[in-house]
């Protein structure tokens, strides 16, 4: 049978797991305006980045990402979304680098690498979760 309900919405694991790669790309995001925080304030630019400061982006980054595995994890374990989805949770080791960076890092250049980390965590968690997807129960 269809994996979808008959008024033609996405089953509720599909939401669930749309939350964990949602924060996976806003951590994107907020690496990126982490890395402009000095030139943005210095512009005047009011990026949430900059209303937030440097230690409280790093927060809500660690956050994101951290928290986008626990939701993983949590759905798995509630069975709200098929078993394999928590395959996932073998990208956890990627995190550290981009969450490393976040913290120790002072140019720019070092926040490009966070950046592209941050992106290719994004990539692999998304493709873990799709397969984990088309393999319900």
């Amino acid at each position: 049978g269809s994996r979808f309900v008959h008024d033609g919405t996405a089953p509720l694991a599909a939401w669930l797991l749309a939350i964990p790669v949602g924060m996976l790309v806003t951590a994107i995001l907020v690496v990126n305006n982490y890395r402009d925080i000095d030139t943005d304030a210095s512009a005047g630019k009011r990026t949430l980045a900059v209303l937030l400061g440097k230690t409280r982006t790093r927060t809500l980054f660690d956050i994101l990402v951290c928290g986008a595995f626990v939701l993983v994890l949590l759905f798995e374990v509630a069975g709200w979304t098929p078993p394999w989805t928590g395959a996932a949770l073998l990208a956890a080791p990627l995190a550290w680098f981009p969450l490393r960076i976040i913290h120790r890092a002072s140019s720019g250049p070092e926040l490009v690498t966070a950046l592209k980390w941050t992106a290719r965590l994004h990539l692999v968690v998304g493709i873990l979760l799709a397969i984990g997807a088309a393999f319900p129960a």
